[in-house]
């Protein structure tokens, strides 16, 4: 799955496009005595534990929080400041399932009243499992690291390898790495285990996640199983805007206990 963005101010003169990040076609500021710099930083998230699609986008105006934009994500309207929602001063949009957006090349609309308005357009791919860990019994007795294998999902920039406390998911903490293996399978170290000095002992689910282009680390925080292990460099960077957006599609988790050996 592969996120592409880019501006057509830039192609919409030349014969032929060459497809990119993404593409829109960028009206330019309405009102020319505003000198405006847009910021943009998001991402989609599919995950496959919640049968759930996210899009969180935060948006702002030379460092302003920008709450009055008409945002769409796939034709569907995103919210400023949603109720419930994790994350407060963003646009989301949440659906209850998540094979809306599988293989499809939903478009991204950001209009500023009379000020600003552009396209991008997100290319998502299919979604993908674990199809091993090591030890196969799911017991790690003392700590210790987990090979984990899975199938792949076409098109990632790149995968990360996360390990949490079950009853800590979804709240900000937990182990995330990228993969450096250049393939479908990598370890999970010991100190994913640990509270940096020691083995935490109990029952910690496995994810892995596929990615493309920029996620926001910011905006996905607490919506992610565990945070990304950080953010990426821009992806987004044309006059007029910049930033980033990505996309994260999360496999369904496996677990491991980490338990005390005996002596």
């Amino acid at each position: 799955m592969k996120i592409h963005l880019f501006l057509k101010k830039y192609l919409c003169s030349l014969p032929f496009i060459i497809l990119l990040l993404a593409n829109g076609c960028n009206e330019k500021s309405t009102n020319p005595g505003l000198l405006a710099s847009y910021q943009l930083n998001g991402a989609l998230i599919v995950d496959e534990n919640l049968d759930s699609a996210v899009v969180v986008i935060d948006l702002k105006r030379n460092d302003s929080i920008v709450s009055d934009a008409d945002i769409t994500f796939h034709n569907d309207t995103m919210i400023f400041n949603a109720f419930n929602f994790s994350i407060d001063y963003v646009y989301s949009l949440v659906k209850s399932s998540l094979t809306g957006y599988l293989l499809s090349t939903p478009k991204i609309a950001i209009r500023d009243s009379g000020y600003f308005h552009d396209t991008v357009t997100v290319v998502v791919a299919d979604t993908f499992s674990i199809l091993s860990i090591v030890p196969p019994n799911r017991l790690l007795p003392g700590g210790g690291s987990v090979a984990v294998q899975w199938s792949g999902s076409s098109n990632a920039d790149g995968y990360i390898l996360a390990a949490v406390l079950r009853d800590s998911a979804y709240t900000g903490k937990g182990y995330s790495a990228y993969s450096t293996s250049m393939s479908t399978a990598d370890n999970i170290p010991t100190a994913a285990f640990t509270d940096g000095i020691s083995t935490v002992f109990g029952w910690y689910y496995i994810y892995v996640y596929a990615y493309t282009g920029s996620p926001g680390y910011n905006v996905t925080r607490d919506i992610l199983p565990v945070p990304l292990p950080g953010q990426l460099a821009e992806n987004i960077n044309v006059p007029d805007l910049r930033g980033r957006f990505g996309s994260v599609i999360i496999a369904a988790r496996d677990s491991v206990q980490v338990y005390a050996a005996a002596k």
